[in-house]
């Protein structure tokens, strides 16, 4: 039971440090790393081994989320790549905007030439 707490005040932790200076694949391993840890110490801990449950988890989740971000940033570029061909191209313009708590909202727009 230790264990589990003591997860459960690590990882909410590892979410507030940070992902600045990470690439967004590096942004996704480390998201479902730290769910499938939260999901693994709790479906462990049902059965009494809740560290391995968050270790299993946790490798499940970050080579789940790498593959997903290696799959949409695919996608990404096979729709450039098909509108460059169609000869669409499109404009995008970033609007940066801070909400009352001065968090950063970013707007993108998509302008067709």
């Amino acid at each position: 039971m230790k264990t589990v707490t003591t997860l459960m005040c690590v990882l909410p932790f590892c979410f507030l440090v940070g992902c600045a200076n990470m690439t967004s694949g590096e942004q996704s391993a480390l998201s479902g790393g730290a769910l499938g840890a939260i999901g693994g110490a709790a479906i462990g801990a049902l059965s009494g081994h809740a560290g391995e449950g968050a270790l299993i988890g946790a490798g499940v989740g970050a080579v789940s989320g790498a593959i997903i971000d290696e799959d949409r940033q695919r996608g990404e570029a096979q729709r450039r790549q098909q509108q460059r061909q169609n000869g669409k191209h499109h404009r995008h313009e970033y609007h940066h905007y801070y909400d009352a708590n001065g968090n950063e909202i970013v707007e993108e727009e998509y302008y067709a030439d």
